[in-house]
């Protein structure tokens, strides 16, 4: 009996029905952990979106890499999700390397909800309350 190794519920499942490993992790706890809190992350995200900040400043805030893209990362999918968001353009970043500045006033992008509504996000104007 010197060969019996203890194994976690994954790893027995894996040994006994024969799939790869992979097949079993724990969707919640995998992956590279954030490197900001999520109170910073959700903060970051909504001046984001709503088109306060530019894409590269919401990657410095979050501590994510420049090559990083935002709409790859798994909480931001989730944050658009729990929010009824489908789609949303930030075009922050493009207008400052095309014009030097961003305005304020200027229509910086939009965002399209699932329901069919679309608005359009301007710079400068303060958040409003969520309900």
């Amino acid at each position: 009996m010197s060969n019996i190794v203890v194994l976690c519920h994954r790893c027995h499942c894996a040994a006994h029905y024969g799939r790869h490993i992979r097949d079993y992790q724990n969707k919640n706890i995998s992956g590279r952990p954030h490197n900001a809190p999520n109170e910073v992350i959700d903060a970051a995200l909504d001046n984001y979106i709503h088109g306060q900040i530019g894409a590269s400043e919401c990657k410095m805030m979050m501590g994510m890499s420049k090559k990083t893209k935002i709409g790859d990362m798994s909480y931001y999918k989730r944050y658009l999700h729990e929010r009824g968001i489908k789609k949303v353009k930030n075009n922050i970043d493009i207008i400052i390397n095309k014009r030097g500045e961003v305005k304020e006033g200027d229509q910086v992008g939009f965002i399209e909800y699932k329901d069919g509504r679309i608005t359009s996000t301007v710079f400068g104007v303060p958040l409003k309350a969520e309900i």
